[in-house]
């Protein structure tokens, strides 16, 4: 009897100590995957925000400055002058912006102001929606972008007929800022 007793109590002995190393090695593992999960997460790539030029950069490290999208990427179809309502032709060009070399080229406007437009900074930016409107006389122009890092941002133009260009505003959307812009003619 004495055996039999003694052989059940090692049991329960062994198996407690079992369940004790089990639990320590299913709490190393955990703590393993926690660890390699923060890691990964900390090594992903950030999303690149643009960064408006009166916007001072977070970052310490001196960036080359931004490449003016090249004419053989930025180059949109030729502009569409003969369909084009002629309240409208001067918006009709390749637009930069002077600060950071994005650019904006309208091809295109129909009678009711919706605009073809394309952006690039120095890739191509979705343009959401660009529509051309007439305000006290002066042409002018709409621009929603809607890409990654750019939902919802816009521009609101206005054609300045004496420097030949655009000037007004543009809403960054993540920043939920506006700066004043300035694009000119591309020549």
């Amino acid at each position: 009897m004495e055996r039999i007793v003694g052989q059940r109590k090692r049991r329960r002995e062994t198996s407690e100590g079992g369940g004790r190393g089990r639990a320590v090695a299913l709490a190393v593992v955990a703590c393993a995957a926690v660890a390699l999960g923060i890691l990964s997460w900390q090594s992903e790539p950030r999303p690149q925000i643009e960064t408006p030029p009166s916007v001072p950069a977070r970052s310490t490290t001196t960036l080359p400055p931004p490449k003016v999208a090249s004419p053989s990427t930025a180059k949109a179809p030729s502009v569409d002058t003969e369909s084009t309502p002629a309240r409208f032709r001067t918006l009709l060009d390749d637009w930069v912006r002077p600060d950071g070399g994005y650019v904006l080229s309208v091809t295109a406007v129909a009678e009711d102001g919706t605009a073809t437009a394309r952006y690039f900074n120095p890739r191509p930016i979705n343009v959401g929606r660009a529509k051309a409107r007439l305000e006290d006389g002066v042409p002018g122009l709409f621009v929603e972008l809607r890409d990654r890092n750019y939902p919802g941002s816009t521009y609101t133009l206005a054609y300045d007929a004496e420097g030949d260009q655009l000037v007004g505003v543009y809403f960054q959307a993540v920043q939920r800022a506006s700066y004043d812009v300035v694009f000119v003619r591309r020549r």
